[in-house]
């Protein structure tokens, strides 16, 4: 799976441009992934690197 085949709901893609600009919202934006998911995939990872502008390698801590 990769970024293009995974679909964010307009909730989750509201809370993630809402948070991407904020500090600390990495951890947000991995716990709301996680809650709407029950686990981080890859997919979302790399969707999420593509959307905010944070590296893949800082997602994956």
């Amino acid at each position: 799976m990769i970024a293009g085949d995974i679909e964010f709901s307009d909730e989750l893609q509201s809370y993630i441009d809402e948070w991407s600009k904020k500090e600390g919202g990495l951890v947000m934006m991995l716990h709301r992934i996680q809650n709407e998911f029950g686990y981080v995939p890859r997919a979302a990872a790399e969707k999420l690197s593509l959307i905010s502008g944070i590296p893949l390698a800082k997602i994956y801590g």
